[in-house]
């Protein structure tokens, strides 16, 4: 499983959020060996007591205004 979690942490794009908790793939290419030891343990202890923590199962979101568009004509 770990091998899998180094595929897909590699794998983010960088200057990217990886999804709805707003963490860049930057952070995640930072993370050292144990980072991603301890990452594959949660991961693991979730996927076997089929329990997920609160916080992940809740999302937040923050409607954002629209800017508009300025045309530039040279």
């Amino acid at each position: 499983m770990q091998s899998e979690v180094e595929k897909a942490v590699k794998k983010t794009r960088y200057k990217k959020a990886t999804g709805d908790n707003d963490v860049p793939g930057d952070v995640l290419k930072l993370l050292g060996e144990d980072d991603i030891r301890i990452m594959t343990q949660q991961i693991n202890s979730m996927y076997d007591t089929a329990e997920w923590p609160k916080d992940f199962s809740e999302v937040t979101m923050t409607a954002l205004k629209k800017m508009p568009v300025v045309a530039i004509i040279a």
